[in-house]
C-alpha cells in the first residue's frame, strides 16, 4: 500500500511543472495559450514564433493570463515557449486557408470599421473557450483517475485493517 501511495506522488510531481502549449487558427489569426499542469497560467513566458525552415518570425513574452496572440504567419508555424525556469514546450501547426490581406489604406477621419473589430475580437474569444473546454477536460480525466485511486486505497486499507 506504500509503495502504491509513494509511487502516485512521485508520479504527481513528474507532471507538476509540465508546461501544455495550444494554437488555434481563426481566419488570418493564431492564438497561443501556455499553462502548467496545474492550471496556473505561464506569465510573461518567452515565446518564439519560427516556420518551417526554422526562420524566427515573430517573439514575444505571453500576457497575464499565457496568451498571446500571433500576427506574422507562413503556411506552417512552430512555436516555442519557455519559461524562466527552464521549462519548456513546442508545437507546430499547418494553417489552412490563409488569406493575403491588402493593405488598407485609411484617412485619420474615418473611424475603423466596428463591425471588422467585433469580429476580430469574437474569434479570439472563440479559440478561448475552445482551450479553455480542453483543459477543462483533461483536468476531469486526471481528476477521475485520482478518485479512482483514492477509492481504491480506501479499500485496500479496510481491507488490511480488517485482517
Amino acid at each position: 500500500m506504500r509503495t502504491i501511495l509513494l509511487m502516485f506522488v512521485f508520479i504527481n510531481f513528474l507532471f507538476a511543472h509540465k508546461l501544455n502549449l495550444f494554437l488555434n487558427q481563426e481566419g488570418n489569426s493564431v492564438f497561443a495559450s501556455a499553462y502548467f499542469a496545474s492550471g496556473s497560467f505561464c506569465k510573461n513566458c518567452d515565446l518564439e514564433v519560427k516556420d518551417e525552415n526554422g526562420k524566427l518570425l515573430e517573439s514575444g513574452k505571453t500576457d497575464s493570463k499565457g496568451e498571446y496572440l500571433i500576427s506574422k504567419l507562413s503556411s506552417t508555424i512552430i512555436v516555442e515557449v519557455k519559461t524562466q525556469e527552464g521549462h519548456g514546450a513546442s508545437s507546430s501547426l499547418i494553417l489552412n486557408d490563409l488569406k493575403k490581406e491588402e493593405p488598407i489604406v485609411s484617412n485619420t477621419n474615418e473611424k475603423p470599421n466596428e463591425l471588422e473589430i467585433l469580429k476580430e475580437e469574437n474569434a479570439r474569444l472563440k479559440s478561448e473557450v475552445k482551450m479553455l473546454r480542453e483543459k477543462t477536460e483533461q483536468n476531469e480525466i486526471l481528476k477521475m483517475i485520482f478518485a479512482l485511486f483514492v477509492i481504491a486505497g480506501v479499500f485496500f486499507l479496510l481491507k488490511k485493517i480488517k485482517r
